[in-house]
């Protein structure tokens, strides 16, 4: 691969790239007010406040946390480490787990699906998604109570089933 096709697909990937360090940071969040037409790759402390995100919103592993007030994101939320994820009347169409305790707090409604791999087990929601989706092997704390998923293949579960267990 040439370094002008390397260039072009993590461009096509993702038009925007949050760095890692932003000088003068005291705090060390930096808040956005952007919207965004395309996926967005973020390797830092960060709080979107009303902003769009028309594809996906990628957290890379040196993410720890991140604020989502007012903000839409129209595609996944991909959660590649150990992050606390922190919803404020956030509109999400999906919530991707993949690897590391991630903590979701601030879930409602607004949430359509969260899905949940096995290099995430162990993450905790801190209400019942709309629908929640386990790779096999997978487990999740909701609310308090282990969700696991015993069977060989990804099950789905519904608002109103997991309900009916709490």
């Amino acid at each position: 691969i040439t370094r002008a096709e390397l260039v072009t697909m993590l461009s096509n990937i993702a038009n925007t790239y949050m760095p890692k360090k932003a000088s003068g940071l005291s705090s060390g969040v930096i808040e956005y007010k952007n919207d965004f037409p395309t996926n967005v790759v973020i390797s830092i402390n960060t709080a979107l406040n009303g902003s769009t995100v028309n594809r996906d919103l990628i957290l890379t592993q040196a993410t720890s946390s991140i604020t989502l007030t007012n903000t839409i994101i129209k595609g996944r939320l991909l959660a590649l480490g150990k992050q606390s994820i922190i919803l404020k009347n956030a509109n999400i169409n999906e919530i991707v787990l993949l690897n590391g305790k991630s903590t979701v707090t601030g879930m409602t409604e607004n949430v359509n699906s969260v899905k949940i791999k096995i290099g995430a087990s162990e993450s905790s929601l801190d209400n019942i998604p709309n629908i929640l989706i386990l790779e096999a092997g997978a487990r999740v704390k909701i609310n308090g109570i282990m969700y696991e998923n015993e069977s060989t293949r990804t099950k789905t579960y519904y608002a109103k089933d997991l309900q009916a267990d709490i």
